[in-house]
């Protein structure tokens, strides 16, 4: 499995890691939110599921029912 650094805007790539440096991701969902903090690592899946690990090595599974998406990245290399 190929793993990107986030050296530029790292681009999300179907079934491969891409490493990050996010310091927040909320899901919004039509009813409630899921917050995750510390992220370091995505996945997307071809179904449009994200796995995700957080700085403390937990495993998340967000499945791809979200509506929104709001980020607070410690880089803020992806919106240059």
């Amino acid at each position: 499995m190929k793993i990107q650094e986030p050296a530029k805007a790292a681009p999300v790539i179907e079934g491969e890691v891409t490493v990050l440096d996010e310091t927040l991701r909320t899901y919004k969902f039509p009813v409630g939110t899921v917050e995750i903090h510390d992220v370091v690592e995505l996945i997307v899946r071809p179904s449009g599921t994200h796995r995700l690990r957080d700085a403390a090595g937990k495993l998340h599974v967000i499945r791809s029912n979200w509506i929104a998406i709001e980020i607070v990245d410690k880089s803020e290399q992806w919106t240059k």
